[in-house]
C-alpha cells in the first residue's frame, strides 16, 4: 500500500437506522428550543390559561409541617415525656423559623413556647393554630 491510499479512508455510507435517529435527535433539539420560548410567552397571554389558585408554598413551610405531623404522630403511638415532646417541637421550629408564612413561624414559636413553660392549654391552642396554617397552606 502507498502513502496516498492511507490519507483518504474510504467513508462508509450510513445506513437507515442511524440517519432515522439522527433526524429524530435534531428534531428533538428543534423542538426543545422553540417550545422553550413559546411556552413562557402563550401562558401569560392566553386566557384559557388559568394560574394555580394556590401559590407555591415554601420548603422551609413543607418542611415544618412534615416534621409537625410526623411529631404529632410520634405522639399519638405511645406515652412521650415533656422532654421528647419538646424535642419535637423544636425540630418544628427550627424549620418554621425560616418559612414565609407568619402564621406557621407564630404557631410553631408559641408551641415550642408552651411546652418549654409546661402550660399544657397554650400548647394545645398553639398546636391547633399550627395544623389549621398548614392545612391553610396545603400542607
Amino acid at each position: 500500500m502507498s502513502t496516498s491510499e492511507n490519507s483518504n479512508p474510504k467513508k462508509k455510507p450510513l445506513k437507515k437506522w442511524q440517519i432515522v435517529a439522527i433526524v429524530i435527535l435534531v428534531l428533538f433539539v428543534i423542538g426543545s428550543i422553540s417550545s422553550g420560548g413559546e411556552e413562557t410567552s402563550s401562558s401569560s397571554s392566553s386566557p384559557g390559561i388559568s394560574e394555580p389558585s394556590v401559590s407555591q408554598v415554601d420548603l422551609f413551610t413543607k418542611r415544618a409541617c412534615r416534621k409537625w405531623y410526623e411529631a404529632i404522630s410520634e405522639g399519638g403511638k405511645g406515652v412521650q415525656t415533656t422532654a421528647e415532646i419538646r424535642e419535637g417541637m423544636k425540630v418544628v421550629y427550627e424549620a418554621a423559623q425560616f418559612s414565609e408564612i407568619p402564621e406557621i413561624v407564630d404557631a410553631a414559636t408559641r408551641q415550642l413556647a408552651a411546652i418549654t413553660n409546661g402550660d399544657v392549654e397554650a400548647f394545645g391552642t398553639a398546636g391547633n393554630d399550627f395544623g389549621n396554617a398548614c392545612k391553610a397552606a396545603g400542607q
